[in-house]
């Protein structure tokens, strides 16, 4: 390849009869030069440094294809006392073929109110394994019980996965301060004015 070029390779890859239906993965690699790689077979040790790059290649077998996923954990800390809440969702992908969930999470105050929505990362997860996704809500100062729906779609024919959890999000030390303040305004008021009764 010329310097600063670009060079169009084919590859033609044959399927084995006896191969599953669904997802399949091959890596094809490029070596610079010299003779090609001779990965993990232990020859052609030595010293020196060879650069080798490489093609993730994803071939879909016809066939019978399993397409499920599960949630595994979608959870939130119960309680705080302030902003930003963090969301983690993990998703388990038990498909024959690759996924790529959409989806995302809405947030619901006390009245039902949409307050926030947040939608996830779009990417594959291979099959038989899983995603974390992390979504943050951005805000500070909150109070009241909140609700986090999850609301994801995954797959050719429609697959669903729902998710509900509950949190509180609370500011007791601002609010002990402020009803501390309130009380010692109101008895100091009242003192003011029974010494005002009794001149």
């Amino acid at each position: 390849v010329p310097p600063k070029a670009t060079v169009n390779l084919t590859a033609s890859i044959s399927v084995p009869l006896d191969a599953l239906p669904g997802g399949h993965y091959a890596g094809i690699l490029y070596q610079s030069g010299g003779s090609p790689a001779n990965l993990g077979t232990g020859v052609g040790a030595g010293t020196g440094v060879n650069q080798i790059v490489g093609t993730l290649a994803y071939i879909t077998v016809a066939g019978p294809i399993t397409e499920n996923a599960f949630l595994k954990q979608f959870k939130t800390p119960g309680f705080s006392e302030y902003g930003p809440v963090e969301f983690t969702t993990e998703i388990l992908n038990q498909s024959d073929i690759h996924i790529a969930p959409q989806g995302q999470v809405t947030v619901r105050d006390m009245l039902g109110k949409n307050v926030k929505v947040l939608p996830l990362e779009q990417v594959n997860i291979f099959p038989q394994a899983s995603r974390i996704y992390e979504n943050i809500w951005d805000v500070q100062y909150l109070i009241g019980r909140y609700r986090a729906d999850l609301e994801v779609v995954y797959g050719e024919h429609g697959g669903a996965i729902t998710g509900t959890i509950f949190f509180w999000v609370f500011p007791w030390k601002i609010v002990s301060i402020a009803l501390l303040a309130i009380i010692i305004i109101i008895l100091l008021i009242v003192l003011t004015i029974k010494k005002i009764r009794r001149r």
